[in-house]
């Protein structure tokens, strides 16, 4: 959830004027409750253990008849954190130009790319045409 939080506040911020990230992310850390750690704009969550996790949540909720809609929102919110990164770089590519990706796990240092923010990238630049070059031992 926090995650995906300071995602959307970066994208927020990417439509403002002057608007940083950072700085925001920055003054919400200052809340002991909250703290800065996973307060940072990114391309979303991936690999195997959240998504499913908040589905199990979500199951779980529905089947205990309390609200289910924030791990659900959760999911989809970070999914779509993908199509406006895509857009923003395909305006500056031909459209049958060459995308270079450098590595497509979910974090540093992992082989997984279940779920991995930079495959649905790949998936997105693929079905447009373009034409992409990875490498996949650079986490």
């Amino acid at each position: 959830m926090k995650i995906t939080f300071a995602n959307m506040l970066a994208e927020l911020c990417g439509r403002m004027p002057g608007g940083d990230v950072d700085v925001v992310a920055d003054a919400i850390g200052l809340d002991s409750r909250i703290g800065p750690k996973y307060l940072t704009g990114g391309l979303g969550f991936g690999g195997p253990c959240f998504p499913r996790d908040n589905v199990a949540l979500a199951f779980a909720a529905g089947a205990l008849g309390a609200r289910s809609d924030l791990p659900l929102t959760i999911n989809e919110l970070n999914r779509s954190f993908v199509a406006p990164i895509v857009q923003q770089l395909r305006v500056r590519l031909p459209r049958d130009g060459t995308v270079a990706v450098l590595g497509l796990a979910y974090k540093p240092a992992s082989h997984v790319v279940e779920q991995s923010q930079a495959v649905m990238i790949v998936n997105a630049f693929l079905e447009q045409g373009a034409r992409v070059l990875h490498r996949p031992d650079v986490a």
